[in-house]
Parts: structure tokens; sequence; C-alpha cells
């Protein structure tokens, strides 16, 4: 069974036995598994051609909406976000994070995991969770404003707790949505359950990973891809 927690140091590089993941509630999260690419039986494979590559983003951000002075602007870096604020009636602003991956083009592909952190403050006054999905989209390496509503794929719905003390780490089985030598991105949108409400709600993430079990190829020795965000 692979492992599934976030590989130490940059693009670590591990040998692990293949398996096929099985349906997993991670920090009360819902997970979607998805079928194996290819046909072949992995079973018949040697553990030695089988390793894991994590790879960070080619590109993060936030795009923000503020529909009552129709503008929308995008934001490079570290700061993936999720949320939604409003103090009046005209300046409503919605963030949606985006985060795109260069997968490798190397081998077959016999799972995949999204990893990635929560980023939040906390308080001690009783506050509701809020909720957030993950959904995938064909990537092109690039952050553009489109991607706040690009035709996307749910993969899963979460929930953020700011009375939480310990933020979650969270992992996401993507098997059968990531393709090798094809970029892949991923959307985290807030989940409004009263659209009524003034105030701010949501939450940050950080730390993407993208963690790979590659079958019938050499591991790779070339450099992974660069975090966008800078060496934290």
């Amino acid at each position: 069974m692979l492992a599934r927690g976030m590989l130490a140091g940059v693009a670590a590089l591990g040998l692990v036995a293949c398996g096929m993941p099985d349906e997993t509630d991670v920090g009360g999260a819902q997970v979607i598994n998805a079928p194996l690419n290819g046909k072949d039986s992995i079973g018949q494979l040697p553990a030695s051609h089988c390793h894991t590559v994590s790879v960070r983003p080619s590109v993060t951000g936030t795009i923000r909406l503020v529909p009552g002075q129709q503008l929308m602007d995008r934001t490079l870096g570290a700061d993936v976000l999720s949320t939604f604020s409003q103090t009046a009636a005209d300046n409503a602003e919605i963030r949606r994070g985006v985060v795109e991956f260069a997968v490798p083009a190397t081998g077959r592909i016999v799972s995949s995991t999204l990893l990635f952190r929560d980023q939040h403050g906390w308080t001690a006054n009783p506050t509701p969770a809020t909720w957030h999905q993950v959904s995938t989209y064909a990537g092109d390496g690039a952050l553009d404003v489109a991607d706040f509503q690009r035709e996307a794929l749910p993969v899963a719905t979460f929930s953020t707790d700011l009375n939480d003390l310990s933020p979650r780490q969270r992992s996401f089985d993507v098997t059968g949505l990531v393709t090798r030598g094809v970029p892949v991105g991923f959307r985290l949108e807030l989940q409004r359950v009263s659209m009524a409400t003034l105030g701010s709600e949501g939450s940050g993430f950080a730390d993407f990973r993208l963690e790979l079990a590659v079958c019938g190829a050499e591991v790779p020795t070339d450099s992974p891809v660069a975090d966008p965000s800078g060496i934290r």
C-alpha cells in the first residue's frame, strides 16, 4: 500500500511497492478514488521498477473577483486563498486559490495524491466551520483570471475551522486525474452556506505537493519543478 504522507525535502524520491489506493477519509475530507492509469498489471513489476516522485507546483496564486466593481485580478505567489469578505452591500470579494503542476513525462503513473496544509488564524470564539471544494482542470503552466471559473471536475469537499488550534494536513487521492507529461491544475473555492452574512470567512493553504507513484521507468535524475513561493 502506498504511503500517503508528504515526502521530506524537495522532490524526494523513494522506492515503494506499488498497489491500489483504497478509499480514505482524511481529516474529515471526502476523498474520491478514480481508476488507475493504464491497463497493465502492475503486480508483475518488481518493486525496483517503481518509485515515488514528489513534485512542487509550477505556479500558485489567488484570483480575486469584486462583482460590485466588475473587477477581477490575480496575485501570484505563496498565498493560495479560498475566502469571501464583505462589509457593505457593494464590496463583496471572492477569492479562489489556484495551483498547477508540470507532471513528469516518464514511466506509468499508478497513483497520484494531492497534498497541502491549512494556513489560517485561530479564535477562541465559537465559529462555524467553512467548506471548500477542490476541483481539477486542464493546466497550462500559467495563472490566468480565466482559471477562476474554468470548466473543472470536482474532486472533494472539506471543511476548515478557526477554532482548530492545529491546522490540518490535507491529502486527496487524484489517481486517474493526472496524466504523465500533461500539466494539471487544481482550484480551491469556498462553498458559502449563508449568502446574506456580512464579514469574512475562509482559509489559506500552503505547502502543495503532488505525490506520484511511477512504475516502469528509471528513477529521474533531473531537478524537480521549482516552488514559485521560494524557499521556506
